[in-house]
């Protein structure tokens, strides 16, 4: 009977294996050759026996558990130009491409991406998509950008108003209240100017002018340029060859010679010449107006 509980002490021993131990086994009976062994305390020894097993089942379940979730040691690579983004619990990696590239707009220096700036300017910071621009130019489609402005996919139409308010001359009468003018007292005939800015490279297209002539005299408005030693006509509109009339006449024309504007070369002005009856509304001038085109607009 003392062999049998030795070996079945042996084989528990073997099961588990001895290193899983962490509590030593105490058997409560010891027993004796020649003696006579109770099954009580056979009994006994086999339950010290169980107990101490089935602690260790318990503990062995719970390490089987927790090791179950461990990490295992990492022995995935990535290749040159890429990185590690994950790492999986059997060692196994997952790899991204670090390789980066600039797109429109953007420059690119080793780990660095800038805004590529391009034209003229020194300011290092970038504009909001929503931001405003002061007296800027309508972009529409079919147009594009040219060095220093844009080139239109149509021509576009201006206009240069001019007040008789404005006339410049000696001889000349401006009436306030009612935005014309006409001869000064005791002169029967008279010159006044006005100085006109035009658009580089504008082609004038047309000439007209808002006048009352119910006088045996005339009005002629000349629209001209001068380069400095040279008066040169562009286009001309007058009463001579027109009936007296109370009402104020819209005359217009768009015979224009040499219509396209050179601002280097020639400054621009309206020259107008009243000749008839002084101090009078019966002779007088309103207001004119240019009519030009653009297909680009310049600097």
């Amino acid at each position: 009977m003392r062999t049998t509980c030795a070996l079945l002490l042996a084989l528990a021993c073997c099961l588990r294996g001895g290193s899983a131990f962490a509590q030593t086994v105490i058997i409560p009976n010891t027993f004796t050759s020649g003696t006579t062994a109770k099954a009580a305390d056979v009994n006994a020894n086999f339950t010290a026996m169980q107990t101490v097993v089935n602690a260790h089942d318990t503990r062995l379940t719970a390490d089987e558990t927790t090791l179950s979730g461990k990490q295992n040691l990492v022995t995935g690579t990535c290749t040159v130009g890429t990185a590690v983004t994950a790492i999986a619990a059997n060692g196994s990696v997952t790899c991204a491409n670090t390789t980066y590239s600039a797109g429109p707009g953007l420059a690119l220096s080793g780990t660095t991406f800038s805004a590529s700036f391009a034209g003229t300017g020194a300011a290092t910071t970038v504009a909001r998509s929503d931001h405003t621009h002061a007296n800027y130019v309508p972009y529409s489609a079919g147009d594009s950008s040219v060095t220093g402005g844009y080139t239109f996919s149509a021509a576009k139409t201006g206009y240069v108003s001019l007040s008789a308010l404005s006339l410049i001359g000696e001889s000349i009468v401006r009436h306030v209240g009612y935005g014309e003018a006409y001869l000064y007292p005791g002169i029967t005939a008279g010159w006044a100017t006005w100085a006109v800015n035009l658009p580089q490279g504008a082609t004038v297209v047309g000439w007209q002018c808002t006048l009352r002539d119910n006088d045996a005299g005339y009005i002629n408005a000349i629209l001209s340029r001068n380069s400095g030693q040279t008066d040169q006509p562009l286009a001309t509109v007058s009463t001579q060859t027109l009936a007296p009339t109370i009402a104020t006449q819209t005359i217009t024309t768009t015979a224009i010679t040499n219509p396209i504007v050179d601002n280097s070369s020639w400054a621009y002005y309206v020259q107008v010449y009243l000749n008839g009856t002084p101090n009078t509304t019966n002779l007088e001038i309103n207001n004119c107006l240019i009519t030009y085109t653009v297909t680009e607009l310049a600097p």
